[in-house]
């Protein structure tokens, strides 16, 4: 029987725990916090999205991110499913998400961790692991800051990144990772706000709306996200934000201008007749008598339309068909290419999770570091981050069955 430690007992290490235990392992699952899946409670607000049935590579990111095709195809969303239905879990569908029943994240949890009772696996809590030592001929030492040392055979490294530190993804899995001389490619945060000094912020603060957002690094677009934005004082919230955030803030890293292209009215975007909007525009000012401000009530928030207006050089009481059509233009163009030039991210704190992590290039298909037999990786802590809508959380289910088995197999 092997004597296999997981390190870290967040989702992916409770699961590489739960797996390794059912192939006949000897577990025990360290954790530096007082209790075990703090992260998982926070989860789809509160609700806990387990999964997405648009499963794709699309939604993963990564140095190598085609290496999560790889992972998925070994552990679909089938499995994911079928795993949690055999814990007690009970899915359901809501536009793609996968949520328990219950709608609970604290039931998620609670079913983990009688899983781990079920499977006897030991839990150290409080458990502040410093470093593994490599053993010769074979196996590792697992030291403890109190100064306890433990010797495995099999060591699954599942501590998170150093998003939302709170929940004990406080980055120590990279040092442990590095002391082992694995390649770490610098973690930034992810799945965040984007800020910018842009002083305009204030004035429309509190504002959700629908609206796509393009990024553009050094002037070219890269990649556009459409959803809820939420203006805050500091710059972009919402998803759409925080599906651009993670290449942000890789962009930002590297010294690159970073701008965000913001389209409100993103229903008329892609038509095949671009003068649509204006036509659309035009016959609602000149037929409304109305001011400016007026005749974009029912269009925009009140916050936006004062915003837009100023932006674009017209008093707000001006009569709404004495606009030009150099005013409009301006106008067209604040609404479908407002400009918003990206500082930064927001911080770790606020993150949910990261980009960079260990390199995907030092892992086999099992998820093993290629010179450290026997010492495997799951979760977080890997270069691969996923959108919002449960697909980081289906990574860490399928890392860390896939470690946990083979490390309690191989």
């Amino acid at each position: 029987m092997k004597k296999v430690g997981v390190i870290g007992a967040g989702p992916a290490g409770m699961t590489a725990a739960i797996a390794a235990a059912g192939k006949g392992a000897e577990v025990i699952l360290f954790e530096q916090k007082e209790r075990v899946g703090q992260k998982i409670l926070a989860t789809g607000n509160g609700k806990c999205n387990l999964a997405n049935t648009n499963l794709s590579v699309d939604f993963y990111h990564g140095m190598h991110h085609e290496f999560a095709e790889k992972i998925l195809d070994r552990f679909p969303l089938q499995d994911t499913i079928a795993f949690f239905s055999q814990i007690g879990i009970y899915t359901k569908n809501r536009n793609g998400g996968l949520y328990p029943n219950s709608e609970q994240a604290s039931a998620v949890l609670d079913c983990l961790r009688m899983e781990l009772r079920r499977r006897q696996i030991k839990v150290r809590t409080d458990s502040k692991i410093i470093g593994v030592r490599l053993l010769s001929p074979a196996g590792f030492i697992i030291k403890e800051k109190s100064g306890r040392e433990e010797k495995f055979d099999r060591i699954i490294l599942a501590a998170g990144s150093k998003a939302a530190p709170k929940t004990g993804s406080d980055g120590s899995g990279y040092k442990i990772a590095k002391g082992l001389g694995i390649h770490i490619i610098k973690p930034l945060p992810a799945l965040t706000q984007l800020k910018s000094e842009d002083g305009w912020f204030k004035g429309v603060s509190g504002v959700r709306c629908d609206a796509q957002l393009t990024l553009c690094i050094d002037g070219k677009a890269e990649a556009r996200e459409r959803g809820e934005l939420q203006i805050v004082d500091y710059g972009l919230s919402g998803i759409p934000a925080f599906q651009l955030s993670g290449r942000a803030a890789r962009a930002i890293d590297r010294k690159c201008r970073v701008e965000i292209k913001i389209h409100f009215l993103p229903e008329f975007d892609g038509m095949q007749d671009p003068s649509y909007l204006t036509e659309f525009l035009w016959k609602r000012f000149d037929q409304m008598e109305k001011t400016c401000e007026e005749a974009l009530t029912g269009l925009f928030h009140k916050k936006l339309t004062a915003f837009f207006l100023r932006a674009s050089g017209i008093r707000t009481q001006e009569a709404a068909k004495d606009l030009t059509k150099e005013q409009l233009n301006r106008l067209i163009s604040v609404i479908t290419n407002c400009s918003v030039t990206v500082n930064a991210v927001n911080s770790y704190e606020h993150a949910q999770t990261c980009t960079g992590g260990i390199d995907t290039e030092e892992l086999d298909s099992n998820l093993q570091v290629k010179k450290i037999p026997g010492f495997y990786v799951a979760g977080e802590i890997i270069d691969i981050d996923g959108a919002c809508g449960g697909y980081n959380l289906q990574w860490a289910w399928a890392t860390g069955q896939i470690a946990g088995a083979c490390a309690a197999n191989d």
